[in-house]
C-alpha cells in the first residue's frame, strides 16, 4: 500500500501477483478514487443528517479505507502514495499500524477524504492515457512521448552549445577548437530526474572486461532515479502503454523492479568477465573496448566528461540526408552526430539527443526495446524522423538484455517510414496469428494423441479380458 511492505498484512506484502483480479487492467488512480469518494460521500451524508460517527465508527471507516486501498496504491507512484499517507496522518491515522494515534473529530476525518479526493482527481486529470490508435502504433506512441517531455531543456535558455565545424564520417580532422558545451543551467541540473541521473554516472568501470561491483549505495541511487522518473508524464505514459500491451507489470513497484533489472542488471559483454556491463552503462555512460569508445549516447554525460577534461570534442558529423530546414545543424538542434575522443579512445560518430530529459530517453528506448518489431525502428520525434537502433543481448541463461539503443537521423522520407512501419506492424500481426494457429494445431494433435491412446488402452483391456475368459 502507501506504507512500508513490512508494516502491511501479509496478504498485501507482495506486488502485482496479489492484486485482486477485479482490479487488474483498470486505472489505479481511478480505483483509489472510488474508495475515497465512497468514504467521503458517506461522511457527507452523516453530516447532512446531523449524525456524528463515534470513535469506534471512525476507526472502522479509516481501517476499511486503508485495507481496500493497500493493494491499489501499490500501482501508484511513490509521490502519490506519500501524499496519501501524509493526508491520513492529518486526522491522526497511522496507515503503517492501522490505528489512531490521537482522537480526531468527524470533521477532521471528512476533511481528509475531501483533500484526498481532490488530489486524486487532479492526478487522474493530469495522467496521460494512450489512445487506441497509439496502442497499435509505436510511432504514434513515440511522438506522444516527445510532446509529453515537459522536462526537456530549451536551447539558449537551459544550455548553450558551440557546434563549430562539421565533417563527413570518414574525416579524421579535428574541426572544433573549443568544447561543445558552453554551459548548463543550475536550475535544470537540480530537477529530480537530472540530479538523480547525474549521480549514477560515476558508478561504473569504463573498461569492458573488468567486472563491475555494485554497492548498496549505488543500488539506492538506481532506485531514486527510477522513482523520480516514474513521477513524470513521459514515464507515466510509457508505463500505461506497456502495461496495457502486457510488457510491464501494472503496479508501480513491479514496473520499477522490471526497469531496474532491464537497465541496471549486469551481464557479460566480453570474454573473461562475468558481469562487466549493463544497458544503462553502455547507452548512457559509455564503455572502452579494444581502444574504441562504444555506446555513449547521452548529452549530460558528454557535458560532465568535458567538464573534467576527459573528453575532446572534434566536431559534428554531417548526416547523409536531411528532411527540410528544421534539420539544419545549428545551436537549436536536438539531434546531432558527434565525433570525439574520450579517455584517449575515439568515437567516430555518436548520435546524441541533446536537451531531452533523462526520463524521456529511458522511456523511449524501453518502449522501442519492448515493442519494436526489428533492430531498427523509425519514429517521429517532433521535427525529426529518427531511426532508433535497439539490439537485444541474449545472456547465457536466455535472459533478454538491452545490448544498446541509440538514435540516428533517418535516411527515409516520411512516406517511406510510414510504409516501413505499417509493414512491420503487419509482419508482427502475421507472426502472432501464425503462432496462435501453431499452438492450436499442437493442442489439437495432443487431444487426438490422448484419444487414440485411450482407444488403444480400451482395446487392449478387452483383448486381455477375452484371453482370461478362454
Amino acid at each position: 500500500g502507501f506504507c512500508s511492505a513490512g508494516s502491511l498484512p501479509k496478504s498485501h506484502m507482495s506486488s502485482s501477483e496479489h492484486v485482486p483480479p477485479a482490479l487488474r487492467g483498470r486505472h489505479a488512480i481511478q480505483d483509489a478514487l472510488d474508495v475515497v469518494l465512497e468514504k467521503r460521500d458517506a461522511l457527507r451524508s452523516q453530516k447532512a443528517a446531523r449524525v456524528a460517527p463515534n470513535l469506534e465508527q471512525i476507526t472502522k471507516i479509516l481501517y476499511d479505507a486503508t485495507a481496500r486501498l493497500a493493494p491499489v496504491t501499490r500501482r501508484l507512484s511513490p509521490s502519490t502514495r506519500r501524499n496519501m499517507q501524509r493526508t491520513f496522518a492529518q486526522c491522526g491515522w497511522d496507515v503503517a499500524k492501522y490505528r489512531l494515534i490521537r482522537t480526531p473529530t468527524p470533521g477532521e476525518v471528512l476533511q481528509v477524504f475531501e483533500i484526498m479526493s481532490r488530489g486524486l482527481e487532479s492526478v487522474l486529470k493530469n495522467t496521460p492515457t494512450p489512445t487506441p490508435e497509439e496502442l497499435d502504433d509505436l510511432r504514434l506512441c513515440c511522438t506522444r512521448l516527445w510532446n509529453l517531455d515537459v522536462n526537456r531543456a530549451t536551447p539558449g535558455l537551459h544550455y548553450q552549445i558551440n557546434l563549430q565545424g562539421g565533417k563527413s564520417f570518414y574525416d579524421r580532422r579535428d574541426v572544433a577548437r573549443d568544447p561543445l558545451f558552453r554551459g548548463i543551467s543550475p536550475e535544470l541540473l537540480d530537477r529530480p530526474t537530472y540530479r538523480t541521473f547525474i549521480a549514477l554516472l560515476d558508478n561504473y568501470e569504463k573498461r569492458v572486461g573488468i567486472d563491475e561491483v555494485v554497492s548498496e549505495h549505488e543500488m539506492r541511487e538506481e532506485e531514486e532515479f527510477l522513482n523520480a522518473c516514474m513521477d513524470t508524464p513521459v514515464m507515466k505514459y510509457a508505463h500505461a502503454v506497456l502495461a496495457q500491451k502486457g510488457r510491464l507489470p501494472e503496479d508501480i513497484g513491479g514496473a520499477r523492479r522490471f526497469l531496474q533489472d532491464l537497465w541496471f542488471g549486469m551481464y557479460k559483454r566480453s570474454r573473461g568477465a562475468t558481469a562487466d556491463s549493463s544497458g544503462f552503462e553502455h547507452v548512457f555512460v559509455g564503455e572502452l573496448k579494444n581502444g574504441k569508445v562504444t555506446g555513449f549516447h547521452n548529452w549530460l554525460q558528454f557535458w560532465m566528461e568535458e567538464r573534467r577534461n576527459a573528453l575532446d570534442y572534434k566536431g559534428y558529423v554531417r548526416p547523409k540526408r536531411r528532411q527540410g530546414s528544421t534539420m539544419a545543424p545549428d545551436e537549436q538542434e536536438h539531434l546531432i552526430q558527434l565525433n570525439f575522443a574520450w579517455e584517449g579512445a575515439e568515437k567516430m560518430c555518436s548520435s546524441v539527443l541533446i536537451g531531452v530529459s533523462p526520463e524521456f530517453e529511458l522511456a523511449l528506448y524501453t518502449m522501442v526495446f519492448l515493442m519494436g518489431t526489428s533492430d531498427k525502428t523509425t519514429v517521429a520525434l517532433g521535427p525529426y524522423l529518427v531511426d532508433i537502433t535497439c539490439h537485444h543481448y541474449r545472456g547465457p541463461k536466455g535472459a533478454d538484455r538491452l545490448g544498446t539503443s541509440f538514435p540516428a537521423v533517418s535516411d527515409m522520407t516520411p512516406e517511406e517510414a510510414a510504409t516501413t512501419i505499417q509493414a512491420g506492424v503487419r509482419r508482427m500481426q502475421v507472426q502472432r496469428q501464425g503462432s496462435l494457429q501453431y499452438q492450436q494445431r499442437k493442442e489439437e494433435n495432443e487431444r487426438m494423441r490422448i484419444a487414440a491412446a485411450r482407444i488403444q488402452a480400451t482395446a487392449r483391456g478387452a483383448s486381455f479380458r477375452r484371453g482370461t475368459r478362454s
